[in-house]
């Protein structure tokens, strides 16, 4: 996936604010502190936007944050995201949902290449992704489920499977990770990776829900990567992993 010319602009003013924080602070941090905005970006440039622009830091950290490995301190997270949202009012003018390279490519996939391939498991590590995802689909008439962490019960759970599966269900399954274990998706043929986790054993997990070894039927995974900043190297270093 191509970023446009300001996504890449956005992508580079937070990038640079973030090291400038760093420098500024001196303090030690951990390696997924520092990327976390970048990943957040490479998964989804206008949900982390509309997350800032919301002002409800609480809102923020609870729902943006899906299964995040960052532990750091309330007023640490707090004055990193008021300093983004100065950063993002930068760029106020600038519609990204209308320009979201990731969301245009995933819906050619959608109604082009696999408007014949039945049932689809999506996976994004980000539950504001999910929730931008289900709100875009369902206006561009591709009904779609959501599966994360919010969802709380088994029961409640096994449903949203049960909806999905039925014929006259959702075609498209939105997950987080929490779908990506224990889990049987097999009667679906495609896994779409919004984003790609660091471990490729995550994505082995993800691919794992609709496939078995020695499986007869045939199965199509698509990452969508985009080409540009920390996520272009994480799918070179899975790929390499995994070979």
């Amino acid at each position: 996936v191509d970023f446009t010319p300001m996504e890449r602009a956005f992508y580079d003013a937070v990038t640079s604010a973030v090291k400038n924080r760093v420098k500024k602070e001196g303090k030690r941090f951990s390696i997924f502190h520092l990327i976390s905005p970048q990943l957040r970006m490479a998964s989804c440039i206008p949900a982390l936007v509309d997350a800032y622009r919301s002002s409800d830091v609480d809102a923020f950290l609870e729902n943006v944050i899906e299964g995040s490995s960052e532990d750091f301190e309330h007023e640490e997270k707090v004055d990193q995201v008021t300093e983004m949202l100065s950063l993002v009012n930068q760029f106020r003018d600038y519609d990204f949902a209308a320009n979201d390279t990731k969301y245009q490519a995933l819906k050619l996939l959608l109604s082009d290449k696999l408007k014949d391939d039945g049932k689809i498991v999506l996976f994004a590590y980000y539950r504001a992704t999910l929730e931008y995802l289900h709100n875009r689909l369902e206006r561009d008439g591709i009904t779609s489920i959501l599966l994360h962490g919010g969802i709380n019960g088994s029961d409640e759970r096994t449903a949203i499977i049960d909806e999905f599966r039925d014929e006259r269900g959702p075609r498209v399954l939105l997950s987080s990770e929490v779908g990506a274990e224990g889990i049987n998706l097999q009667f679906s043929r495609v896994v779409i990776n919004y984003d790609l986790p660091w471990n490729p054993m995550r994505v082995e997990q993800r691919i794992g829900r609709i496939y078995r070894l020695g499986q007869k039927n045939p199965i199509n995974v698509y990452n969508l990567v985009s080409n540009y900043g920390i996520e272009s190297r994480i799918a070179n270093v899975v790929q390499n992993k995994q070979a």
